[in-house]
């Protein structure tokens, strides 16, 4: 099953990106009335994040040695020439392996929680009303879409890997390139879970995706600026699996508070100012 004919974004680039940092926001908001399925959605992320983090930490420590693996054709060379290539190839590396840590680290999280996540997302849709939901498309089906997703984020993390190569700009353009990059598949990867249950395939999901870039866009980079706060990756994805969620249902024309009854008033940005309870 698959949702026809998705609404497309009427407003400008500032304001759907807003609106992207909005649905994170409404995300928080269920803190207030669902403290405990909340705070059980931050274990998974916890291990996630203490696997990642220490694999990350051993790539700064030994990085020399690494970058000096990469490059043995530079013994020969001047010392100078070969410590600046080598500083070039190990910055590489780290805003690389940045990036690939943070794709791996959201996927991981949401694949160890999934049930834990499934009941937020599931919050999330009563407190707006219920929508119609296909059958679900069970474990090996959802490991193997979020497993394309983190496919692209690999092969992505490589590109910019190459690209941080490039003598005086590379840096900096990879790392431009990576906050964007992030950002794209972190929309994807949080709503995901919310398309899958509508029963909506791969085409479908991409469909809508296009149609939202600057929505999905300002959502992912939110989430980002979360994970740049110390153990601000753990603490906010409860908060972005029911962000992610508000952003599906939203990209879907689907209600998400009175704005969206007959008459209603419409919320600043597309984004509900609807009290969220039980």
């Amino acid at each position: 099953m698959t949702t026809p004919s998705p609404p497309r974004a009427v407003g400008g680039a500032a304001r759907e990106l807003a609106a992207g940092f909005g649905s994170l926001w409404t995300g928080f908001g269920f803190w207030r009335h669902h403290v405990g399925t909340m705070m059980f959605g931050l274990l998974p992320a916890a291990i996630a994040g203490i696997v990642l983090f220490g694999g990350l930490a051993a790539l700064l420590v030994f990085i020399d040695p690494v970058a000096a693996a990469i490059t043995p054709f530079a013994e020969t060379w001047d010392a100078g020439w070969r410590v600046a290539l080598r500083v070039v190839v190990g910055t590489a590396l780290v805003i690389g392996a940045g990036v690939l840590s943070a794709r791996v680290f959201t996927a991981l999280a949401l694949t160890i929680g999934g049930p834990i996540y499934e009941r937020i997302g599931t919050i999330v849709d009563e407190s707006y009303g219920e929508v119609a939901r296909a059958e679900g498309p069970g474990f090996w089906r959802s490991l193997g879409d979020m497993s394309g997703i983190v496919a692209r984020s690999v092969l992505g993390a490589a590109a910019i890997f190459l690209i941080g190569l490039v003598p005086v700009v590379g840096s900096i353009a990879s790392a431009v390139i990576g906050v964007i990059f992030t950002a794209t598949i972190i929309s994807r990867e949080f709503t995901l879970q919310a398309m899958q249950v509508r029963g909506m395939d791969a085409g479908a999901r991409r469909a809508v995706h296009r149609r939202w870039r600057w929505r999905r866009l300002g959502f992912g980079l939110a989430v980002q600026l979360c994970y740049l706060v110390p153990l601000g990756a753990v603490l906010s994805m409860p908060a972005a699996v029911a962000g992610g969620t508000h952003l599906a249902r939203r990209m879907l024309g689907e209600p998400v508070g009175p704005s969206d009854a007959p008459g209603g008033p419409q919320a600043e940005g597309g984004v509900s100012k609807r009290p969220i309870s039980d």
